[in-house]
């Protein structure tokens, strides 16, 4: 899904091209992988049985969504007038604002991969693919959060140093 070194060169990047990397390239393609994840598991959509499965997905594309527009438009533009005015954050709350979408996604994740356990029979032989996206999503943005709390975050609030 991404080139190999994008993510360890996000570390060496000022701010504004951080940002910039991140709603240009990177959360497009997460975008997408979301979109591919939700076409391959359309099939099971209308089985009783997978209104679960719909459901826990359903809600992985709204926290991930609630996250995106938190760091557009509350987040990141808090960075930059941090960085503008070279001041830290006396306050977590903006740093913390993020983290229960974010928690309540990676739990939503391990959620969905228990659920396509039962549906695992309906997807045509696509389980291990579906699966494999879903892992990869959740590889990838556990590892983006990471680096942002490491390399972004950290340069803006003062008690994360």
């Amino acid at each position: 899904m991404q080139k190999k070194n994008i993510y360890e060169d996000l570390i060496w990047l000022d701010e504004e091209t951080f940002i910039s990397k991140l709603f240009s390239d990177i959360y497009p393609e997460y975008f997408n992988l979301l979109t591919k994840i939700r076409e391959e598991l359309s099939p099971i959509y209308n089985e009783p049985f997978a209104a679960i499965t719909k459901c826990i997905f359903q809600k992985i594309v709204f926290e991930w969504d609630e996250i995106y527009r938190k760091e557009k438009f509350f987040l990141f533009p808090y960075l930059v007038f941090l960085k503008k005015e070279n001041k830290k954050s006396e306050s977590d709350h903006a740093f913390n604002f993020i983290q229960p979408n974010y928690k309540s996604l990676v739990d939503l994740l391990s959620e969905l991969k228990a659920s396509l356990t039962s549906t695992k029979e309906l997807l045509s032989g696509n389980y291990d693919n579906i699966l494999n996206k879903i892992e990869v999503f959740e590889h990838n943005i556990t590892k983006l959060q990471a680096i942002k709390e490491d390399s972004l975050y950290r340069k803006y609030y003062k008690l994360l140093i």
